[in-house]
């Protein structure tokens, strides 16, 4: 028997090829529509809205009671604020801040103004108005800090806590903003000093600070709870420390406490832990005001990003 014959009587019938283009084709009308459905689902979710006026980062962004948003600043020390209208997906420049910040913090108040305090090695903090579109000073800061933490209390003021100052020392300094003054004043300090923390106002308005990174750069687990009182407690460290996470208050009252830069070799972590605070028994003790008088603000074009060593 030739080999041409062999081959002829070994090749595969006919038949499976079109059931193999049968069944492509079937899963091409069944699957496709769905691949279909998902991409179009999945363009629906994103869309695009109108684009700034100045390219930036680190910059904040503040929900103000109207709706609208306020970014502010960014790196660069860029002075310049801009407004977003949800309605019809536009930018707006509105007044450009009285200083330039990178690092700062924007805080709305309860009657609708926001506090933008610090960055950039400064003291200064100037208030937006919503209502006139204008800045106005306010403050000054007792010390300069840059990446600190914001947080507006129950009672209206608003807590201010560590950061760096302009020659890169980590702070443990904590100031109280009041709104009806206009003036910053020094508390007691947090028993370490911190940056890249996180301050969480509870149900309770008392305020939970936690993590971060310390005078040496090594993350933190240690963790105080602030009470308007201007008393502070410490409490039970966190399961493991955490420079820049991120933490969340939960609509049960516990505060959720996620990622960051682990210690030692343990990199970015993908773990998380619950701070319960109804399970905290809360024994603070007083700290004095310190004493220390106000310091001679340093000139701000130095010490940070670059710039000449501070005098």
């Amino acid at each position: 028997m030739s080999n041409h014959t062999m081959k002829q009587r070994w090749r595969p019938p006919l038949l499976f090829p079109v059931l193999s283009l049968l069944v492509v084709a079937l899963s091409l009308l069944v699957v496709g529509p769905q691949l279909s459905l998902r991409a179009q689902a999945a363009a629906s979710v994103w869309t695009s809205t109108g684009p700034l006026h100045e390219g930036r980062s680190t910059q904040t962004a503040t929900l103000l009671q109207n709706g609208h948003v306020l970014v502010a600043g960014g790196r660069g020390e860029v002075p310049t604020a801009e407004i977003y209208d949800p309605a019809t997906g536009t930018w707006t420049l509105t007044s450009p801040m009285q200083t330039g910040r990178d690092g700062h913090t924007a805080t709305l108040l309860s009657d609708g103004r926001v506090l933008v305090a610090g960055g950039s090695g400064d003291t200064s903090a100037e208030l937006y108005n919503p209502a006139t579109g204008s800045w106005t000073s306010t403050g000054p800061l007792v010390y300069a800090t840059t990446y600190h933490t914001a947080t507006l209390l129950s009672n209206g003021r608003v807590l201010v806590t560590g950061g760096i100052n302009e020659n890169r020392t980590v702070l443990a300094i904590v100031e109280l903003y009041d709104p009806a003054t206009g003036s910053f004043r020094l508390i007691g300090p947090l028993s370490t000093a911190r940056v890249g923390q996180t301050a969480t106002l509870l149900s309770d308005g008392r305020v939970l600070v936690t993590g971060g990174q310390g005078s040496d750069n090594a993350p933190l687990a240690t963790a105080q709870l602030f009470d308007p009182s201007t008393q502070w407690s410490s409490i039970s460290p966190m399961l493991q420390a955490r420079a820049g996470p991120t933490a969340t208050l939960l609509q049960d009252g516990r505060v959720l406490v996620a990622e960051g830069l682990g210690s030692g070799n343990t990199g970015y972590l993908t773990s998380a832990e619950l701070f319960d605070p109804s399970a905290v028994v809360p024994a603070p003790t007083p700290t004095p005001f310190p004493t220390t008088p106000r310091p001679t603000p340093t000139p701000r074009n130095c010490g940070v990003h670059g710039k000449p060593p501070c005098p």
